[in-house]
């Protein structure tokens, strides 16, 4: 086909849309008209939204034109950010997320500083120049505007561009020079040039204005809106537009509910536009939510997240808390969360959800939001006046709670670090709830807990009878359409698509369904068949289908694909985005979605089913296959494999932009778990392959990474289903050692990478599996010494780090277990001290996983304690070892039990415990620390009611110099409330609200000191208290019974709007982690 030059009086409408979507790149050539008149044109040309600008001008005039454009906070002003000038080597250069550079490619001749000079010598200046230009490449703008005078550039570069570095955009070239038309004409003519330019031969000051006039229209004032609760309950609308930051816009990563969203429609208002768009995903609109669509499943679920937002509203940050969705693959997972995010939204707790294609949730950036918001709507509360700084509001005013919604893949791998979002934003006493969806497989810390609360499971089973009830739903939909369906018609699409746990599944039926209902899908049509036949017999070339492919196989990890990672397109005259563009409106059975984030487009398929049926059709298609030349894939995961490798090794992927999404290959894709990624199992050697085919630039950066590909390797060593020879577990363990070794001692720790106690405690570990192996193997007893000391050093390196962290108190009990049974004349005292660290740790755990694998370490101490000679008990004695008190408490505590897993190791027979805590109570040695904690242990057990005892052995424990776990911290601070030390509690209080902002840890009050009591029967105190007069919203009381100490309420638990100061009424005292709190007086029943 023969290119052509196409002339326009304005801008086309593709450049309008472009522009609208900052995807479009304005390159200024030098010798432009700068009169005054002009410079005021190119001012407002250059002030539009672009992408980014390459001038090749250096004159002062215009680079002092430049400068004077600010950001006046209209609407394009916000969607372009503030303009950034950068006349120096941009190589290193970071510039905020939202922002519009200037790239002057000749530099400057007014320079400041000699490395933005215009003359730096040959080789600088042109290497500023080639980083300044591959700048606009690493960009991949959908359309690049050449406005030129005549000269050389930019068109010379531009067409250099084209053809060596495969550099591909759509085209508009602005000039009146005949020398540009032509030099365009004979670039058109040439093999692989662009199929067509739109060239505007009208002066920028008749172009200007009618497009600046076009996106005005477009970016009309659109106010940031949203319905928000009050301290009393009632909800309104509150502007938040100026809490967004013009240069790091939060949303950009996340959506917001808006006022206007809120409107509730009837069932024949919804248009058939957004109807058929909330099944293909491909928008974000509420208004199928206002009109019902989503069919409701589980009113249960939304009760409980209300009841959470109100817990949060009444007392606090303390009670912030995630909520868990567990949902199967395409069960509706995603649907429900959006169903009760919206409910929440109506109630007057603002939303924020996180777009899928965000990688890292930064809890600080949520954070300063959240306070943003708070200080603009406290300014707006009835007689307040705006605040002056940002930090002006009292901490203590009210905040409504946020309710914030994670996806599957924002958090999938990273269960950890969900809590420390969470604990982030509890310290900064941000009150928010958190929902997140999961996958069937819950990690096990976070399936129970007082902060993690599963709300529903949702499955796939689904009966005729609830097919039909399903399609009488839809019916008030699709009758106004002109699609409604019989019962017959709904009772036949079931029998073809139901699930036969076979050749189908659920996800396949609601999957199915949507496109059934667009009529794109017919009722007995095969929807994989379908899909591939789109596919194959569409007019797509080879390096397009290969792109497509790439993002099947990451949608089956539920990971997009940025443009910026795709290839070069050679053979290509349009650049990718255009041909998806196209691929997704012809071919509409791949179901293809182009997500924003920032000035990056990102491409995934609408659901990871499609991509599994493309990949795998695809594998089955010999002659595909060879045209593609991916005939090496024996089957379709290892042709999975194949493409995901192609992906893995550009080296763009240790850029910036992607760097999370690089990690993630070892975090999560390509994890090696017999028990997860099970069907990786097979290709483990290819997959370790392809981690160590990502580039330098990360391997060599990320603590994150190189800890992740340990665990795989450390996975592979240990799992059975791995088949994995004695020899290659070995080597595979010394290559887990090396990686963590690399990433604790060469690698620095920053807040968005691995820990220390992590890397340590899986290093601990490590060392303990290759001491087993080689002790296994027959290695000499030197090497195992070796391995087994430098797994103990590493474990109290831990143990240092955090001495109440659960996973490092197993790993230590693991580490003693193995000392024991490779020392049998150690075995006592190593299985006594590692109990006390079980016990320690299932005392922290929540999580049903958890204390099933503790209780199992357990059984195995147990057991090599019972198997130590008399002898060796007897000698620990005489020597007043404290282990020797330690083994005999837990022969004592454990006396006629042989499996513990039939017990709950915090609820042994009380007979047994009472027995065990006069062992440790006539000891003559008592000072020990580990004594002391068991003895407490003990003694909360048998005694709960005990407090006077309670604190003098934490007062002794503090007295050893023991490193006291904030938990067991809490809990003194409690203690010393209990027993009138009360001015002593509130400075614990305060003490430990500063490490919990140091600390990712949670703690919580146990159940038997949540309230004040008195006496031995444990009573709840009724005590007194006296309003004092605050300047925050949270009204605070002097209680008698605490010393006269402060402690906050809400007034209308105590039926009244208000108290004024001096009122006195009598409350109960209940506790939080941040310390007291008041609640109203009642009968002693516990509630």
């Amino acid at each position: 086909m023969k290119s052509v030059r196409i002339r326009q009086e304005q801008f086309p409408d593709t450049v309008m849309h472009s522009l609208a979507n900052r995807d479009v790149a304005l390159w200024l050539g030098d010798g432009l008209d700068l009169s005054s008149t002009n410079l005021e044109n190119l001012r407002e040309f250059i002030s539009l939204p672009w992408k980014m600008v390459l001038c090749e001008s250096n004159e002062p005039r215009l680079i002092q034109t430049i400068q004077s454009i600010d950001a006046a906070g209209t609407p394009v002003d916000r969607r372009r950010g503030f303009v950034h000038v950068v006349a120096s080597d941009p190589e290193g250069t970071q510039l905020p997320p939202r922002a519009l550079p200037v790239f002057l490619l000749s530099g400057r001749r007014d320079a400041q500083v000699p490395e933005e000079a215009a003359s730096l010598g040959r080789l600088a200046t042109t290497r500023r120049r080639l980083n300044m230009i591959n700048q606009l490449v690493a960009a991949r703008p959908r359309t690049v505007i050449l406005v030129s005078a005549g000269r050389e550039q930019p068109l010379a570069d531009f067409f250099a561009l084209w053809k060596e570095e495969s550099f591909r955009s759509l085209i508009c070239l602005v000039s009146s020079a005949e020398a540009d038309a032509k030099r365009m004409d004979e670039w058109l003519g040439e093999s692989g040039s662009a199929p067509a330019v739109d060239h505007c031969e009208s002066p920028l000051s008749l172009l200007v204005p009618s497009l600046a006039g076009r996106l005005k229209a477009v970016f009309t004032e659109d106010r940031l809106i949203i319905r928000m609760r009050n301290q009393k309950g009632s909800a309104s609308d509150v502007d938040i537009t100026q809490s967004e930051l013009i240069e790091r816009p939060l949303l950009d990563r996340y959506d917001l509910i808006r006022s206007r969203d809120l409107s509730l429609l009837q069932p024949d208002e919804l248009a058939k536009e957004e109807f058929d768009a909330f099944f293909t995903k491909s928008s974000c609109s509420w208004k199928p939510y206002s009109a019902g669509l989503p069919w409701p499943r589980d009113q249960k679920a939304g009760n409980a997240l209300i009841k959470a937002l109100e817990t949060v509203a009444e007392t606090g940050p303390s009670e912030n808390c995630i909520c868990s969705l567990v949902s199967e693959p395409g069960a509706g997972g995603t649907t429900m969360a959006r169903m009760l995010a919206f409910e929440a939204a109506t109630l007057g707790y603002p939303v924020l959800l996180a777009r899928q294609a965000l990688e890292q949730p930064d809890p600080l950036e949520v954070s300063s939001f959240l306070h943003r918001v708070h200080v603009g709507s406290a300014a707006t509360e009835p007689g307040g006046a705006r605040p002056t700084e940002i930090d002006a509001v009292p901490t203590e005013a009210f905040e409504t709670p946020w309710l914030i919604v994670f996806d599957v893949a924002h958090w999938e791998g990273r269960s950890s670090e969900l809590r420390a979002f969470l604990a982030t934003l509890t310290f900064r006493a941000r009150p928010v709830v958190i929902l997140t969806i999961s996958g069937p497989e819950v990690p096990f810390d976070l399936s129970r807990g007082s902060r993690l609360r599963q709300l529903s499971y949702i499955k796939h089973e689904l009966e005729i009878r609830e097919a039909l009830n399903l399609g009488k739903h839809l019916n008030k939909f699709l009758r106004k359409i002109g699609r409604e369906k019989t019962e017959n018609e709904w009772r036949g699409f079931w029998e073809n698509h139901r699930p036969d746990h076979i050749t189908s599944s659920i996800a396949h039926f609601w999957i199915a369904l949507g496109f059934w209902l667009k009529g794109q899908l017919d009722m007995e049509q095969s929807i994989q068949n379908w899909l591939y036949a789109s596919f194959r017999d569409e007019e797509i070339d080879n390096d397009t289908r290969l792109i497509l492919l790439e993002i099947a196989a990451l949608s089956i990890e539920r990971q997009p694909l940025p443009e910026g990672l795709m290839p070069p397109s050679p053979s290509q005259r349009y650049p990718y985005s255009v041909l998806l563009e196209d691929i997704r409106s012809s071919v509409p059975a791949l179901a293809l979605i182009r997500e924003s984030v920032g000035t990056e487009r990102l491409w995934a398929m609408a659901h990871d089913l499609l991509g599994r049926y493309l990949v795998t059709s695809t594998f089955f298609d010999r002659k595909m296959m060879e045209k593609l030349r991916l005939t090496e894939a024996t089957d379709p995961v290892e042709l999975r494999l194949l493409l995901l490798k192609r992906v893995i090794s550009r080296p763009g992927l240790a850029l910036k932009p992607f760097r999370r999404m690089a990690i993630d290959f070892a975090v999560k894709v390509l994890k090696l778990d017999a028990d997860g990624n099970q069907e990786f199992v097979p290709y483990w050697r290819k997959v370790l392959d392809l981690l160590n085919a990502v580039p330098a630039g990360v391997r060599e950066v990320s603590r994150t990474f190189n800890h992740h590909v340990a665990i795989s390797l450390r996975r592979v060593a240990k799992q059975r289903e791995f088949e994995v020879t004695l020899d290659q577990r070995s080597e595979l363990l010394y290559q887990a050692v090396r990686y963590l070794e690399f990433a604790l001692n060469d690698l620095e720790y920053s807040p968005d990478e691995e820990t220390n106690i992590n890397l340590l405690n899986s290093l601990a570990l490590a060392y303990q599996d290759l001491a087993d192996v080689e002790r296994e193997k027959g290695t000499e007893s030197k090497v195992i010494i070796a391995l087994r000391t430098k797994a103990t050093e590493t474990t109290l390196r831990a143990l240092q780090e955090d001495p109440g962290n659960s996973y490092v108190l197993e790993t230590s009990a693991k580490n003693l277990i193995q000392n024991g049974e490779l020392h049998p004349d150690q075995a006592i005292s190593s299985a006594a001290e590692a109990l006390g660290y079980i016990y320690q740790a299932v005392a922290r755990e929540q999580s049903e996983f958890r204390q099933t694998e503790l209780t199992q370490l357990a059984n195995r101490a147990l057991n090599l304690l019972r198997s130590g000679r008399p002898e060796q008990l007897k000698q620990l004695n005489v020597g007043a070892n404290p282990f020797g008190v330690l083994a005999e408490a837990w022969l004592v505590l454990t006396e006629g039990i042989q499996d513990l897993n039939k017990y709950d190791l915090a609820d042994l027979p009380q007979r047994n415990v009472s027995n065990a805590l006069s062992v440790l109570e006539n000891a003559g040695e008592r000072s020990n620390w580990m004594i002391l904690r068991f003895r407490y242990d003990l003694l909360c057990a048998s005694r709960p009611a005990d407090f006077s005892a309670q604190l003098r052995l934490l007062d002794e424990l503090e007295g050893t110099g023991y490193r006291m776990p904030l938990q067991i911290q809490l809990e003194q601070a409690i203690l010393l409330h209990q027993e009138g030390r009360s001015p002593d509690a509130n400075r614990k209080f305060r003490s430990l609200r500063r490490e919990f902002l140091r600390y990712d840890t949670f703690v919580d009050v146990p159940p038997r000191l949540t309230w004040l009591r008195i006496g031995s029967a444990g009573q709840r105190r009724i005590c007194e208290a006296r309003v004092v007069e605050r300047g925050g919203y949270r009204p605070m009381a002097r209680v008698t019974e605490l010393k006269g100490e402060l402690a906050p309420f809400i007034p209308q638990d105590f039926g009244a709007q208000d108290m004024p100061p001096g009122h006195k009424f009598k409350c109960l005292v209940s506790f939080g982690r941040n310390g007291p709190f008041l609640r109203p007086a009642r009968q002693d029943t516990e509630s």
